[in-house]
């Protein structure tokens, strides 16, 4: 039976050996060029047939170091029995000794895979003396077990080894698998619920250098543009698996703007959107924020732009949102998040929060088991509201990039933990559930999303189901709280002050460009608010806040005044033409304002002005005070008063004589005479008594 059969159900995780017995690195041949035998593919979860043995199948690929005439073989361990133990085994040797083997048998018999490896299949027997054995020649495992008390249901770790021509010594390489064996559906109450939070996020880039906000944040490359290509593919395969897509709107918003796959994608993610039963996707904010770390900081305007801007992106993408809405958080949360969800632009009616961000429940109470498994009203500082929340399961999350080398590997792990899970309580009468939430910074690879999607369609333990269908079906159990009493995270004082400035002048720029719909004031608003993304450390956050007012200052710098020449008046009063320049592609409304110590304005020193025009030209009346080369400044202004859009100054030449100067000059002049007519009747009394002197004497 070599062949390749999909429709199974069998859950299986893999590991890499870690201490091989030939000494060899886990997961590596004995030469460079890595692994000699890996996965590819595995199907769901095995189940017992009416017609006889029931069928586990792979597909695995043969690695260039493989020797020449190789062989593959499976050893089979028996069942774990707790999800401690599964963990146990992600590192470390199966416990106990092998149930059974098979016989290894030459690679080069087996038929290709519809994967590109080479298809492995095997017979799964409860007991060789109870069932009938398989042909002669046929490879099968024995479970060794009594299906009369359901003993043979459970989750087993499967070796696989690839040995030499001669099988001597040890595996060439090797792994662990986990087959699970489900011996009857389970009911529908008892079947553990998993909510798969699914990111399409691509990490904010930046570029600093840019002053151009249209281009400032960096597009997806390529092969994350190929990755969300694939995951949107993928979902659309298996339309009838419920997930929760968390689309960011700004990597939604890029990924449109390119052509080809990126646009293809945005345009899948919109036709999804239309059944939110499986396709669920909660109102976004624009970029992936630390909701609780704004809040801390005060910038409750900042959430109000977030929301307000992935809401009007999603809706220009055709994008529909869930009625109800679930925060995802990640990384650390504190206090604050909890009056941030109660915000009205954010207005959330759950909560998925961290597991190891929560204190754990008080011991002895009915809430202290499995609380991790079922809902639970989180409760935050006295007299905030209360939330009903759910714990991201950290060991689920560390699945999504435990190897990013071997994606097949991560997505039959969670697979297999899932089984676990559930079998650790497989008879309850209260739902539980499982929320995943891949780490920051995971990316989409369709080979695991495929597998994963795979063993979730047809899996007789597990219910997938969105993040509302979660809370709608799961027990809640008592009450939690965070594990700490303070605000939680918060942004540095400096970058806060950055962030409401630049929001200051952006506001103010906003009331001064006509129309209200250029482009321009879209992209600003929305490099500012790309800025904030929680995936950018502090610095990072920074930066980009600087090149938001590096865009801005490259807008403001197409508005200038005309300062090269001066303005000569010859009269006392007259009018100043001030000039103003624009190579803006949209018109600007501001304040004009002039100002100098030695003129008055007869109409204001202010007026409003519409710069439409590359030329503006503007005549503001004066009277001088005095004459002589006199500087007058213009500053341009937003309304509001937050911006400064242009500066200037002007040099005034003032010819004319003013009344003081003739008033004073006149004064001078009547000195003059009466010194002149004194000075010229003393010298003429003077004269006259001498020229008399002279006569007498004669």
């Amino acid at each position: 039976m070599l062949a390749l059969f999909l429709g199974a159900s069998l859950v299986v995780g893999l590991l890499w050996s870690a201490t091989p017995a030939d000494g060899a690195t886990s997961g590596s041949s004995t030469s460079t060029g890595g692994p000699a035998v890996s996965l590819l593919w595995q199907t769901a979860t095995v189940q017992p047939t009416a017609t006889g043995p029931a069928t586990f199948t792979m597909d695995v690929r043969i690695g260039a170091t493989a020797p020449a005439g190789a062989e593959i073989g499976l050893t089979l361990y028996g069942h774990l029995t707790s999800r401690s133990a599964f963990r146990q085994t992600l590192t470390g040797q199966p416990p106990g000794s092998p149930l059974t083997h098979t016989t290894p048998v030459p690679i080069a018999g087996l038929p290709s895979g519809a994967h590109g490896g080479v298809a492995l299949s095997v017979d799964v027997v409860r007991s060789s003396h109870a069932t009938p054995a398989p042909p002669a020649g046929t490879p099968f495992l024995d479970l060794t077990c009594t299906p009369s008390i359901r003993e043979c249901t459970g989750v087993y770790p499967v070796v696989v080894s690839l040995y030499r021509p001669d099988q001597t010594g040890s595996p060439v390489s090797r792994f662990t698998t986990y087959l699970t064996y489900v011996q009857s559906r389970s009911t529908a109450t008892a079947a553990l619920r998993f909510a798969w939070v699914v990111p399409l996020a691509d990490p904010v880039t930046v570029n600093e250098d840019s002053r151009d906000p249209a281009t400032a944040v960096a597009r997806p490359t390529k092969a994350a543009t190929a990755a969300f290509f694939g995951l949107a593919t993928s979902l659309t395969q298996y339309a009838k698996v419920p997930v929760t897509l968390d689309a960011s709107p700004q990597t939604l918003q890029a990924l449109d703007a390119s052509a080809g796959k990126g646009q293809r994608t945005a345009a899948a993610v919109a036709a999804m959107s239309h059944d939110q039963a499986t396709r669920e996707i909660p109102p976004q904010s624009y970029v992936p924020i630390d909701l609780g770390a704004l809040s801390a900081a005060g910038e409750n305007g900042e959430i109000t732009g977030q929301m307000t801007a992935g809401a009007s992106v999603l809706r220009s993408l055709h994008v529909q949102t869930a009625d109800s809405h679930t925060w995802v958080a990640t990384g650390s949360v504190g206090n604050a998040l909890g009056a941030a969800l109660a915000d009205p632009e954010v207005a959330a009616d759950h909560l998925v929060v961290p597991e190891d961000q929560l204190a754990p429940a008080q011991s002895g109470t009915s809430t202290s088991r499995q609380t991790w498994s079922y809902t639970f009203p989180l409760t935050f500082t006295k007299g905030a509201p209360t939330i009903q929340a759910a714990a991201a399961d950290r060991e689920m999350g560390r699945h999504f990039t435990a190897d990013p080398k071997q994606p097949a590997l991560d997505a039959v792990r969670l697979l297999a933990d899932l089984a676990m899970v559930h079998f650790e309580a497989p008879f309850t009468s209260t739902p539980r559930g499982i929320v995943a939430v891949p780490p920051t910074g995971w990316r989409p690879n369709s080979t695991f999303d495929n597998l994963l999607l795979a063993g979730l369609a047809t899996n007789p333990i597990v219910t997938p189901v969105t993040l509302d269908g979660f809370f709608a079906s799961v027990h809640q159990a008592g009450a939690r709280h965070l594990d700490t009493a303070g605000p939680g995270p918060s942004l540095p004082h400096g970058l806060a002050h950055q962030i409401s400035t630049a929001r200051l002048r952006l506001t103010g720029f906003d009331t001064v460009v006509r129309p209200r719909s250029t482009p321009v004031l879209a992209q600003l608003d929305q490099l500012l608010l790309a800025s904030e993304a929680s995936t950018l450390a502090a610095a990072g956050q920074s930066a980009a806040v600087a090149t938001f007012s590096r865009s801005l200052d490259a807008q403001l710098s197409q508005i200038t005044f005309a300062t090269g020449r001066s303005v000569t008046l010859t009269a006392r009063t007259g009018s100043v033409p001030i000039t103003i320049l624009s190579t803006a592609p949209y018109r600007v409304v501001g304040l004009l304002t002039m100002t100098g110590e030695k003129f008055q304005f007869p109409q204001g020193s202010t007026r409003n002005v519409t710069i439409d025009h590359p030329t503006t030209p503007v005549r503001v009346q004066v009277v001088v005070r005095t004459s002589g080369d006199l500087p007058i400044k213009a500053q341009l202004d937003a309304a509001d008063g937050n911006l400064i859009i242009a500066q200037g100054q002007l040099t005034v030449r003032s010819t004319a004589t003013s009344i003081v100067g003739i008033v004073l000059t006149a004064a001078a002049l009547l000195v003059l005479l009466a010194w002149w007519a004194r000075t010229w009747r003393a010298g003429r009394r003077k004269r006259l008594a001498a020229k008399a002197q002279r006569v007498g004497g004669g």
